[in-house]
């Protein structure tokens, strides 16, 4: 695909005479050309973690015994277990992530240099036709 080489035309007056330019608008415009000069990253972490856990246990016993003379016989027993559980647990996360980057106006590529270079010498060459022409 071709594309057609887009102008500007520009009328002037100079010493008297009448000055007419058709210029590339690639020459007059300007061109970003960015380049990254610095990036500065800063990552900030922060976590808490806690973790609780208690267990209790108790446990008791009791026993008796009594013995008598005429078939009495008691005998009694008691048992007690206990236990108490507790856990907590807490958790805190923060996270921050700060990017900075700086950008800076390059100079312009090689080819495009020579581009524009063409483009100024097609410039005065039709300066001097038109010059050359009204002269005669």
């Amino acid at each position: 695909m071709r594309g057609c080489l887009k102008t500007v035309d520009f009328s002037y007056s100079a010493n008297g005479d009448s000055v007419n330019l058709n210029v590339p608008l690639l020459a007059i415009v300007p061109i970003p050309n960015l380049r990254i000069d610095e990036v500065d990253t800063q990552f900030k972490a922060r976590i808490t973690s806690i973790q609780e856990q208690e267990i209790e246990t108790q446990l008791d016993s009791d026993a008796s015994a009594k013995l008598g003379f005429k078939k009495i016989f008691r005998f009694k027993a008691s048992v007690s277990y206990q236990r108490e559980t507790r856990q907590g647990f807490k958790k805190t996360s923060q996270y921050s992530l700060d990017v900075k980057v700086r950008a800076v106006q390059d100079e312009i590529p090689e080819g495009l240099e020579k581009i524009l270079s063409m483009l100024e010498e097609s410039i005065q060459r039709q300066i001097e036709e038109q010059t050359g022409s009204e002269n005669q």
